[in-house]
């Protein structure tokens, strides 16, 4: 990256908040049901690519059209998982550190409960579910390594 990159790169970055701040915002006098996650600016500020989560599809076609006329830019609208939305928050987990999903798992794991029966844990819910209302995804880290000890 040269150093005029850079500087674009971190101009875009404060941007985006406010763009994130403005689109939350059209999308609560729209009555859409959906999240807002994250608001990315490309490079050249060309196009505003919007991730968001929602139970259902969402018919956002109006949505885009007042975004446009807003920001004068292509807009792009990524539909991601609940996991995917919590990875991109970069949030703490329960054991201070950042959740496991943000940091290093690259690929969001599949999760069960047979894992946490394995590895011992409470089955309380409220327990074994992570940031996102699933089961967190270190019992999915830490399986293969209860495997290996068990068969010892």
């Amino acid at each position: 990256m040269t150093e005029t990159d850079e500087i674009e790169y971190r101009a875009l970055r404060r941007i985006e908040q406010d763009n994130l701040e403005r689109c939350q915002q059209i999308i609560q006098e729209m009555n859409i049901v959906m999240e807002l996650m994250q608001v990315e600016l490309t490079f050249g500020s060309g196009r505003l690519i919007i991730y968001y989560t929602a139970d259902g599809r969402v018919d956002f076609r109006e949505l885009v059209k007042v975004l446009t006329t807003k920001f004068h830019m292509r807009i792009e609208m990524r539909q991601i998982n609940v996991r995917e939305g919590m990875k991109l928050l970069h949030s703490i987990g329960d054991c201070g550190r950042e959740i496991c999903c943000g940091c290093f798992l690259h690929d969001i794991p599949t999760v069960s409960i047979k894992m946490a029966k394995l590895q011992r844990v409470t089955l309380d819910p409220a327990k074994i579910s992570g940031h996102c209302g699933r089961l967190k995804c270190c019992l999915r880290y830490e399986h293969d390594c209860y495997v290996e000890r068990r068969e010892k």
